[in-house]
């Protein structure tokens, strides 16, 4: 050995480590196949969901001012007749009630657009480490624990020498 013997009393220190690095192997892997699930999941509920939820929302809202804007031009119209109303005050709160509701609406489907804009561009830029990190683990995680089952065998051959070597019969017998 370059820097002299190795002080281990027992092969355990290492089963722990290895115990250790398969766990954070495992975890590493469920995070990145839960975010890429989650991601997923997100964009579809916005791309699908939300987008097509606005979409009719606009619709009812534009027909919800057509059908205030057809009431306010005929209250404009009645001479204050059968319904005994001087004025369309109420018709004009009602239009201006469902041209807020239109805008409003219209705004909530453009923030959907800028986010799933903005989520499409943050993946983008972390999916490249993401990526490394998962074939950092495929590349490095069998290499090290072959190497540590290798240092396993070797000290436990050092620590009991009987255990290595097949049971022999005894000379002279």
């Amino acid at each position: 050995m370059a820097g002299g013997p190795a002080n281990i009393s027992s092969p355990e220190i290492i089963r722990r480590f290895r115990s250790r690095f398969v766990e954070f192997d495992a975890d590493c892997r469920r995070a990145l196949e839960g975010s890429r699930g989650e991601i997923v999941r997100i964009e579809e509920w916005l791309r699908r969901d939300q987008t097509a939820h606005w979409k009719q929302r606009i619709r009812k809202c534009e027909e919800q001012v057509e059908q205030a804007r057809r009431d306010y031009q005929s209250a404009l119209h009645n001479d204050g007749g059968f319904q005994g109303k001087k004025s369309a005050v109420d018709e004009k709160k009602a239009l201006d009630r469902a041209l807020r509701a239109k805008a409003e609406a219209e705004a909530k489907l453009q923030a959907v657009k800028r986010w799933l804009l903005s989520i499409e561009k943050q993946v983008a830029d972390v999916s490249g480490a993401c990526l490394s990190l998962a074939s950092l683990l495929d590349a490095t995680t069998p290499r090290a624990l072959a190497r540590m089952d290798s240092m396993l065998d070797s000290l436990d051959s050092y620590v009991r020498p009987d255990a290595a070597r097949p049971n022999r019969p005894a000379r002279g017998s």
